[in-house]
């Protein structure tokens, strides 16, 4: 028989023959299964059924996924803080996310708004890494450690945020004029710009 679980989580197969079964969980939609109560985390707990008893304890613990996601965003003054008017969104920036022993878990690019998710994840460990775009200099994140590197710990269920901030290089230019008559006033004559 198939049976589905109650709101607190409790299961119960009624009137059934003495014999040997299997009793199977089919995980929930949004979780995995971590362990059964045979301590093999297969998703399947062997029971004999004597007659007239009841066959208790056929637990299974299963946790919720979850979600990390983030933005990569111009900081428009280079500072490395998130402020205000840092809402520019950087797109097709390439996203790593690493687990506890640093292997890849997954790798996205931003959306057009600067925006990455990473869905489907067990709780632990994650760093999450972005790989600056040519032409831009990383100024910051989320956690204020390393630019370019944020670490996570994801509890069941959970969402967490690691921002990135990027800027572009600028330029300051201008012109050493001549001044002709020496008198400290741009005039309109003092066009003459002096190399070297």
């Amino acid at each position: 028989g198939v049976v589905t679980t109650a709101a607190d989580g409790t299961f119960r197969f009624d009137d059934v023959s003495p014999g040997e079964y299997t009793v199977q969980e089919d995980d929930a939609v949004g979780f995995i299964s971590t362990s059964d109560i045979d301590g093999t985390n297969d998703g399947e707990i062997a029971v004999t059924l004597l007659s007239g008893t009841e066959n208790a304890g056929n637990d299974f613990l299963d946790t919720e996924l979850g979600t990390i996601t983030g933005l990569v965003l111009t900081d428009v003054d280079g500072d490395g803080m998130f402020d205000p008017e840092d809402t520019s969104g950087i797109d097709a920036v390439v996203v790593t996310l690493l687990d506890g022993t640093g292997s890849v878990v997954g790798v996205t690019t931003t959306a057009l708004d600067g925006s990455y998710l990473f869905t489907g994840l067990p709780p632990g460990d994650y760093t999450v890494v972005e790989t600056t775009p040519a032409g831009l200099e990383s100024t910051g994140d989320t956690d204020g450690g390393t630019d370019d590197v944020v670490a996570v710990t994801l509890p069941s269920g959970g969402l967490e945020i690691a921002d990135f901030l990027d800027t572009e290089p600028a330029a300051i230019s201008g012109t050493v004029f001549n001044d002709l008559d020496g008198d400290g006033v741009f005039d309109p004559e003092d066009t003459t710009g002096i190399a070297g």
